[in-house]
């Protein structure tokens, strides 16, 4: 599963849907260094970066556009990576609202903004895609009759597979 489209790799998979992202923070830097109200805000905080198979991701580009002037504190080429680092209180950074609304140690501190949505992938390589299972998995997780909770409003934060079948 990835937090973006294939790139210019060689995966194959399919698009399962829309993910809100949001801005946010430990909530001991969000102590020690204020609490940002728009995204104009970031600039000249410690941000934490994309780096590797996500550095291109729309929220990666987001941020870049709008925090040009912020600081860098550390990078990750993981949404797990992300979040560990905003735990571990480094810097404000971007999640998932799936993700982020689920954690009680960190705080959403600007909520999803325009341009701020991106898409949560199922891939596999082309060697594995004819596998028996590959197909199915793929199939089942594109299904028409089931629906991801992408909303990024409070506290329903879970992703929810609504089917029959499960």
């Amino acid at each position: 599963m990835r937090a973006g489209p294939p790139g210019n790799d060689s995966l194959i998979g399919r698009k399962l849907s829309d993910q809100s992202w949001a801005v946010y923070g430990s909530r001991s830097y969000v102590e020690r260094s204020g609490r940002p109200t728009t995204p104009d805000d970031l600039n000249g905080r410690q941000l934490i970066g994309f780096e590797g198979p996500i550095e291109n991701i729309t929220p990666a580009r987001w941020l870049r556009a709008m925090a040009p002037d912020c600081e860098i504190a550390c990078r990750s080429n993981s949404v797990l990576g992300l979040l560990f680092a905003i735990q571990s209180g480094f810097g404000l950074g971007l999640l998932p609202c799936q993700i982020g609304d689920a954690e009680e140690d960190i705080v959403r501190v600007i909520d999803p903004q325009p341009g701020l949505i991106g898409g949560f992938w199922i891939l596999t390589h082309p060697d594995l895609h004819k596998r028996p299972k590959n197909p199915g998995i793929l199939r089942f997780h594109a299904g028409g009759d089931r629906q991801v909770s992408t909303s990024s409003a409070r506290p329903d934060t879970t992703i929810a597979w609504q089917s029959g079948a499960i």
